[in-house]
């Protein structure tokens, strides 16, 4: 039936259709255990690090900042190229994509779709980590900030999943097109997250893609990587349109494994015969 609707509406259906799959996606146990454990961490390791280094003024709100950075830095880098690139490889691992070329659905309008979803999918994230802060937070009995300056947080949050997962496209596209290569990006995005530690001053500060959404959503990060000036906003835009550009081009050259193409066409003969 969705594919049916594909063929009459193009990708919008496709998003669609890519959503409700979703209900049956595994993985995406992988980005919900992620991000309810990064607060539970962070807050922890309140407890456990030496006094002399421990903030005696730890609050909601400095766990708020403490969960943006470590979603941005770990979690939410590997749980985008885990999720993305499993949806684009099992298409081609589980046999389905042959069909989805019959109907036809281009290669590239399918990983299109699945983007787009996944995209879709970090905003129900950002939500979706901002209660389990929230709770985790309050069942610790933090103090709260006045409710404009969490509302604000929040609204940081959610952005900062979003941006995180546009620059992780394009290595979920590379990674993904090729049947079980998205464990390798995985690891790739991870390291490339882990990365931001090491970039604190200078025009790589803000150039560099897995940065530039703290720079977007006005996030200071002096206090967890020890940036030593701010960011220069628009080069950090050009960086995150770079890799939408980038995605696009990726996606656009996108072929589907010379196998799944010869049966797709060979279907596409057998239904003109019919």
């Amino acid at each position: 039936m969705s594919l049916v609707l594909v063929k009459k509406v193009g990708l919008p259906a496709l998003v669609c259709a890519e959503l409700q799959k979703m209900k049956r996606c595994q993985m995406l146990l992988v980005g919900f255990i992620a991000l309810a454990l990064c607060p539970a961490l962070q807050l922890g390791t309140q407890y456990v690090v030496d006094e002399s280094v421990r903030n005696p003024n730890f609050d909601l709100l400095a766990l708020f900042d403490s969960v943006i950075w470590g979603n941005a830095q770990v979690f939410l880098p590997l749980s985008f190229t885990l999720i993305g690139g499993y949806w684009i490889s099992r298409e081609i691992t589980d046999d389905t994509l042959k069909n989805m070329l019959t109907v036809p659905v281009s290669f590239p309008r399918m990983i299109a779709g699945k983007l787009l979803a996944l995209m879709l999918l970090s905003v129900l994230f950002g939500l979706y980590s901002c209660v389990m802060t929230l709770l985790i937070g309050g069942a610790a009995g933090l103090a709260r900030p006045d409710t404009g300056v969490l509302i604000g947080r929040c609204a940081q949050n959610i952005a900062i999943c979003a941006c995180t997962c546009a620059v992780t496209l394009p290595i979920i596209v590379l990674f993904g097109r090729t049947p079980g290569a998205y464990l390798g990006g995985a690891v790739f995005a991870f390291f490339c997250g882990y990365s931001i530690l090491f970039f604190k001053s200078g025009p790589l500060r803000s150039v560099y893609p897995f940065l530039a959404p703290f720079s977007i959503v006005g996030f200071d990060t002096a206090n967890f990587n020890g940036a030593k000036e701010p960011a220069n906003i628009v080069l950090s835009a050009l960086s995150m349109l770079a890799m939408l550009a980038l995605t696009a081009g990726l996606t656009l050259t996108s072929k589907p494994p010379e196998r799944t193409s010869h049966k797709a066409a060979h279907g596409q003969k057998t239904g003109q015969r019919r």
